[in-house]
């Protein structure tokens, strides 16, 4: 039995070397965090690269852009001209209409008007900060609209490159106590009235209709040891601002906007100005010529909420990553495919056909592992690709000086006995 296990051992001698050290080496790469940012720059593409979807019909963005405001009769928004906009979008019967705008209700002209509307609106979802960071600070919702249960939180988790690729669905405030987001309300009203379920599954994970959505693990696909509290979920992007409808507030308010466009829809109100500072990366910012471009955060939250109502009403995939046992199975295969496509080529054969077949296989190898992460990500599967590569690519290598090295001895050790 010994002999046999020596024999094969001797047989893949470098593959069974190489294929661990290797794949050691990326574990401790990736355990101490310096592979995240390259995964993520990874993610980033399989956005660009996806095809693109249709516009989510279901939702409107009101917009409040640098153009309108010579146009408005007060900038910033008195309490007048926001009431008379949501009166205006009322008597056009929307589901629900989201104000993503802070607003304290203090004492001004219209106030009365404004808190008027706020009553009579109760399908009106407004927004509070509830996070505290660094160069932030929670922000209190309109105590009329926050009496009437009808606020949500807006605040969005940033990864380390500042770019926004996750979402929240509750948010736990430093009293204890949690907040539904401002999308997850609007999105909760939708399917309501669509006759759509939506709440807790008895392992208190949120679903709605058959569409479960999974809560994010600090480790999850190429993300090492990042802030899972609340309630997180991967943010599955539509696209950018051009996947919604958009209207001009100013046409809202002069009533330049078909009813149509309004009628059984979502409506978010929203800065996307660059002077309002809510403007943010995503995937989408990646571009890899000219300057990143960043998106409204009105948008994220339209992404959000279509990307929740599209899993429930459309069965739209989610995004999903593999356990992690998985995940090293994937990156041990890759590496060990990469060793044995050069392991068995070096059997005595001219110089540059090896060297052809070698490389030519191995491109095949990268174009599969390519194609089948690009695949994988179109149907819903976030599959670790830079690790995978590298291990591919890293035991090819190390194969590669592994017999180079060998043949150097070899030619030194005849190299006494014979001439060249």
């Amino acid at each position: 039995m010994f002999p046999k296990l020596k024999q094969i051992f001797w047989r893949w001698r470098g593959v069974l070397i190489a294929v661990p050290s290797v794949t050691g080496v990326i574990f401790v790469l990736r355990f101490v965090g310096l592979l995240q940012m390259l995964e993520l720059a990874a993610l980033d593409q399989l956005f660009l690269m996806r095809p693109r979807e249709p516009i989510d019909s279901r939702i409107l963005v009101v917009t409040i852009d640098e153009p309108d405001i010579p146009r408005l009769p007060q900038y910033p928004l008195s309490d007048a001209t926001l009431a008379n906009l949501i009166n205006q979008l009322k008597q056009h019967q929307p589901i629900a209409i989201g104000l993503d705008l802070y607003r304290d209700l203090a004492i001004a002209p219209g106030q009365k008007d404004l808190a008027q509307v706020f009553k009579s609106t109760p399908n009106l979802i407004g927004v509070q900060k509830v996070g505290r960071s660094d160069d932030s600070a929670p922000v209190a919702p309109p105590p009329l609209l926050k009496l009437l249960d009808q606020v949500g939180a807006n605040d969005l988790p940033i990864d380390p490159d500042g770019k926004i690729r996750r979402a929240f669905l509750t948010i736990d405030k430093e009293e204890g106590n949690a907040v539904f987001s401002f999308g997850y309300k609007l999105a909760y009203q939708y399917l309501s009235k669509k006759g759509v379920d939506s709440n807790l599954t008895p392992d208190n994970k949120i679903y709605a209709g058959s569409a479960i959505f999974q809560p994010f693990s600090s480790e999850d696909g190429g993300y090492v040891r990042t802030n899972s509290g609340s309630y997180q979920i991967l943010l599955n992007y539509r696209g950018g601002s051009k996947r919604f409808q958009q209207v001009s507030i100013v046409d809202v308010l002069n009533n330049r906007v078909a009813p149509d466009l309004i009628r059984d829809r979502i409506v978010l109100i929203g800065n996307i100005g660059e002077s309002y500072k809510d403007l943010f990366f995503t995937p989408y910012s990646s571009q890899m010529l000219g300057s990143p471009e960043r998106t409204p955060g009105v948008i994220i939250h339209a992404n959000f909420i279509s990307q929740i109502i599209s899993s429930a009403i459309d069965h739209r995939q989610q995004i999903q990553v593999l356990p992690d046992w998985a995940e090293w199975i994937w990156i041990i295969s890759w590496a060990a495919i990469g060793a044995v496509i050069c392991w068995n080529q070096r059997v005595p054969t001219g110089r540059n056909r090896l060297f052809l077949l070698k490389r030519s296989r191995l491109v095949v190898a990268v174009a599969l592992l390519l194609g089948s992460t690009y695949f994988a990500f179109w149907y819903g599967w976030w599959i670790p690709l830079v690790p995978a590569l590298m291990g591919l690519a890293g035991s090819a290598f190390s194969i590669t000086g592994y017999l180079a090295h060998n043949a150097a001895e070899m030619r030194r050790t005849f190299g006494r006995y014979l001439t060249d």
